[in-house]
């Protein structure tokens, strides 16, 4: 699947296109400008996930003032020069709708023809636990692993086999949001907490948000009423994370971690705050133990961490040396099963 690495560079290229470079909207000019702000200020060169903050801040603040924050006035001033503030709305949108289209483009269609080595992670062994996964990848690899192998899962979406639990009938018609799906037992539960390619808002007939999982070929509304449900930024993800089904995706998570004594992460970067602060209290929790799989060396990550939290650098050696977090730096796909069951088993 693409890297962020990627999807940023894909960006820049799509700013090549007339409609990005025409004198109305100029986007490719304000991102060019928001990039260098972004150096200027936060001293680091930007992927697609930082622009698409900075380009968040200034919609939802000075648009419709869905978050407040007059600092961002002056920032505006400095972007401005001598385009109207109209303009400078506009161009944010631009460039929001730009980058999550970017994103979606790219993880939709990317052909993925082998899951296979996912087994290295989630071997039969682990399988037989139900583990909880959570997720921050917007693809649907992890359930094509599944769905090719007949192994069952919830998504959230997926009509549980327990007929006992309370959904409602409109939900087991159609593929409909039912966080109680995860209220099931003896099946692996995948929270994708940042959203999914393939997940979608609408309005319902009750003129409440409803959510689904693809569109259904026969439904009634036109496609353009169906929203796609995915979180892009980075510290606007701390917002995003109070509406809608991310709310309950987040509660979940928060809940479920608190009662796990084992942890595994592969691929995450540390850069979700929010993530972060949630790892940090369960790591003080007694009993608990993290393994880290990165294709990193150890100190990078350390100092990615740095950037993160004070505590969670501070404590990190301390909590390697007392084997409270292990680490093996390897890609996936060239794990052994073994190096995972120890882990889940050890005391």
């Amino acid at each position: 699947m693409p890297s962020t690495d990627d999807i940023t560079d894909k960006i820049i290229l799509e700013l090549e296109k007339p409609e990005y470079r025409s004198p109305n909207l100029a986007v490719s000019q304000f991102l060019t400008t928001l990039e260098y702000c972004h150096i200027k200020y936060i001293n680091t060169i930007p992927n697609y996930e930082d622009l698409y903050y900075l380009a968040y801040q200034i919609g939802t603040t000075c648009d419709n003032k869905e978050l407040e924050n007059p600092a961002i006035g002056p920032f505006c001033d400095e972007l401005r020069g001598t385009v109207e503030f109209q303009s400078i709305q506009m161009k944010a949108e631009a460039v929001e709708n730009l980058i999550k289209s970017t994103v979606l483009d790219m993880l939709a269609l990317e052909k993925v023809t082998d899951v296979n080595y996912l087994q290295q992670l989630l071997p039969k062994e682990l399988i037989s636990y139900s583990p909880l996964i959570f997720s921050l990848n917007h693809d649907i690899v992890i359930e094509k692993y599944f769905e090719e192998r007949d192994i069952p899962f919830t998504d959230g979406f997926i009509v549980p086999v327990d007929n006992s639990i309370n959904i409602s009938t409109a939900a087991r018609n159609s593929n409909l949001w039912s966080s109680e799906t995860f209220d099931q037992i003896d099946i692996i539960k995948l929270y994708k907490i940042h959203g999914s390619v393939n997940w979608f808002r609408f309005e319902g007939d009750d003129g409440r948000d409803a959510f689904c999982k693809n569109i259904p070929m026969n439904s009634s509304r036109s496609r353009n009423s169906y929203i796609r449900q995915i979180l892009c930024g980075s510290y606007n993800k701390f917002y995003g994370y109070h509406f809608g089904l991310f709310l309950e995706l987040w509660t979940r998570f928060y809940l479920e971690i608190m009662k796990t004594e084992r942890l595994i992460i592969a691929g995450y970067g540390f850069m979700d705050r929010a993530i972060n602060n949630v790892l940090i209290k369960w790591l003080f929790k007694d009993n608990t133990k993290l393994l880290i799989i990165n294709v990193e060396q150890p100190e990078i990550t350390q100092k990615k961490i740095a950037n993160s939290s004070s505590i969670w650098f501070n404590k990190w050696e301390k909590w390697i040396d007392n084997r409270k977090i292990e680490y093996i730096t390897s890609p996936v796909e060239k794990l052994t099963k073994t190096s995972i069951l120890d882990f889940i088993n050890s005391a």
